[in-house]
């Protein structure tokens, strides 16, 4: 009988013993790391020579860096005229952030001056937006958020 409990017990000891080194895939409690909520320029009328001046608000989890990039095309050409950074090269913005909410998101501001824009008298500038944000560990990419504000995906300015 003692051998059968000593067996036993050195069975139980080896099935205790079996570690594993896997671990759970991480799940964020955020649906999305940014969220681009709105994407407003301050005047719908500009001059010839004026900086253009965006104001873009959102919600950020994770990380605390937002960048982005700008496509401007005119009317006076149809193409686009001015690129502000790139997909692969996109520009860090300065922005504020507020306290964090109930979902552990920030809540983040950015004003963002496009210069160099308003170079064609009587011509319409139509601006699109694409933000960026890096995640705190570099192995889990960045995630790319395109801005619908009251469901338009580009901002439209007209230069006297």
């Amino acid at each position: 009988m003692k051998k059968y409990i000593f067996f036993f017990a050195i069975i139980l000891a080896i099935v205790a013993c079996n570690k594993t080194t896997t671990l759970p895939a991480y799940t964020s409690p955020a649906t999305s790391n940014l969220k681009v909520t709105s994407l407003k320029h301050t005047e719908d009328t500009v001059n010839v020579g004026d900086t253009v001046y965006l104001t873009a608000t959102g919600s950020i989890y994770d990380t605390l860096a937002v960048y982005a990039y700008f496509t401007v095309s005119s009317s006076a050409t149809g193409s686009p005229v001015y690129t502000i950074g790139s997909s692969s090269s996109p520009i860090l913005l300065s922005t504020v952030l507020n306290t964090k909410n109930i979902a552990g998101t920030n809540t983040w501001t950015a004003i963002i001056p496009l210069t160099k824009i308003t170079s064609v008298a009587n011509s319409k500038l139509t601006i699109t937006g694409n933000f960026v944000s890096q995640l705190t560990l570099s192995s889990q990419g960045s995630n790319t958020a395109t801005v619908a504000d009251a469901g338009q995906t580009t901002k439209t300015i007209y230069v006297q």
